[in-house]
């Protein structure tokens, strides 16, 4: 037996955990226990350890036989044929806001070429249904109305949302599918919210905080839009529909913590998403990630005491508790999504559309052209990455953000720095916090 390549060791307030990076099991040791294979474990030497140590450690997939790291790898390298299951329709790539972090560039108001037609709207849900009919997935599917700020483009907004209704109905789209629209807030008003509750749209509304935190979220003409953006978010949950947030994490919502989670208990949400920056507008290093992952796990202690769930931390921490290795940390890394642009244009990414060497297909293109493409995302997964297999958080990364690291490494494929130090972060914090719960759950 060996110590596993994947085994780490972090020191904890009152001892050691020793865990393996795939197999997601931390085993703690007290000060004591720690001076006794202290010696083992800087020599990587099984060699006299205890029967104890030996079949805790064994267990735990700490020491395994000399041929296990690899098996395991191969395993988990056999990447299956990707599912799209995620469809993002891009209504509109105009905006009324000039956010100042934004990653679109020219986002601009009435630009008649970057606003979805019909014609092209219903051709993507064709698109989209043939391929849900001819391959099959266990998975929930999903469709997501984005932009820009999608409720720049009503008319079309209002055939979608009637459309997958009427195509749910009448069986030809799975019954069971979650629409959602994202948008800033500033275009919704009663009508709107009613329209989306009547036929089971789920709100997202960009906010990133009180108001200094939403400073960068500005109207053309400068001015702020943080109590517009209130008001809505307070008409959603008055119309009882769920409000769901998207929060940039900049360096005032960062600075902000308790007036940010202050809102959030203010505003009722029943769910949100913390984004880091992606560097387009504006450069990030080390310690903005280490800011992010300081913020993220302690919103994460704070919310779950509400049932309030961040959709970046709370899949891993799903995966940690279960012991399940965590390959895609988004629909656009596993091959799942599709992104229906405005021309006619089916991308990935919806946050790379303007990079057109990253789409996949036109609408005219038969979805076999797309599938080598979709293909080479599944396997940017970090178990590929030979500078990642060290990594203490190898099986909860899921692989840093494309299009982040397309911004700051100028590469799809390299992980970036900043998305690497809060997920060992967030690894580092759930491993602390699992042996914390332990020893107050024993005394």
């Amino acid at each position: 037996m060996i110590f596993s390549r994947f085994s780490h060791m972090i020191k904890l307030p009152n001892g050691y955990s020793l865990y393996n990076s795939l197999f997601l099991k931390p085993v703690f040791l007290s000060n004591d226990e720690y001076s006794v294979i202290k010696m083992n474990w800087k020599e990587k030497n099984c060699d006299g350890l205890s029967q104890y140590f030996q079949n805790v450690f064994e267990e735990n997939k700490i020491i395994v036989n000399e041929s296990a790291d690899e098996k395991v790898l191969k395993k988990l390298r056999s990447v299956s044929q990707p599912e799209a299951y995620v469809a993002f329709f891009i209504v509109s790539e105009c905006c009324n806001l000039r956010c100042k972090y934004c990653f679109i560039d020219d986002c601009y108001i009435n630009m008649k070429e970057k606003m979805m037609s019909i014609d092209t709207c219903e051709k993507s849900i064709q698109y989209y249904k043939h391929i849900l009919e001819t391959n099959k997935c266990d998975n929930e599917n999903f469709i997501m109305i984005y932009g820009g700020e999608p409720l720049t483009n009503p008319a079309v907004v209002k055939y979608l949302v009637e459309r997958i209704n009427s195509l749910k109905k009448n069986g030809d789209l799975p019954a069971n599918i979650k629409v959602n629209i994202t948008t800033n807030g500033t275009m919704l008003n009663e009508n709107w919210i009613r329209f989306f509750k009547n036929n089971d749209v789920s709100i997202t509304v960009s906010l990133d905080g009180d108001r200094d935190s939403n400073d960068q979220r500005v109207y053309e003409n400068g001015s702020e839009t943080f109590d517009d953006v209130i008001q809505e978010c307070k008409q959603i949950k008055k119309e009882g529909v769920k409000l769901f947030l998207s929060i940039t994490l900049t360096d005032n919502t960062i600075k902000s913590f308790d007036k940010v989670m202050n809102l959030i208990d203010e505003l009722d949400v029943d769910g949100l998403g913390f984004n880091p920056l992606i560097p387009k507008k504006y450069s990030i290093n080390e310690e903005y990630g280490k800011k992010v992952g300081i913020f993220l796990t302690s919103a994460f202690s704070h919310l779950r005491t509400k049932k309030i769930w961040d959709a970046r931390v709370m899949p891993k921490v799903k995966a940690y508790v279960e012991s399940r290795i965590y390959l895609y940390d988004c629909a656009v890394t596993s091959g799942s999504q599709l992104t229906f642009l405005p021309n006619g244009t089916i991308a990935s990414c919806h946050a790379m559309v303007d990079y057109p060497e990253y789409n996949l297909c036109t609408l005219d293109d038969d979805f076999s052209y797309a599938k080598p493409k979709l293909l080479e995302w599944c396997n940017r997964m970090p178990i590929n990455n030979e500078k990642c297999l060290s990594c203490i958080a190898l099986g909860l990364c899921g692989g840093t953000c494309p299009s982040i690291s397309l911004h700051a490494n100028k590469s799809i494929t390299e992980m970036d720095d900043v998305s690497c130090i809060y997920n060992r972060a967030i690894v580092e914090w759930l491993i602390q916090d699992t042996c914390s719960n332990c020893t107050h759950d024993a005394q």
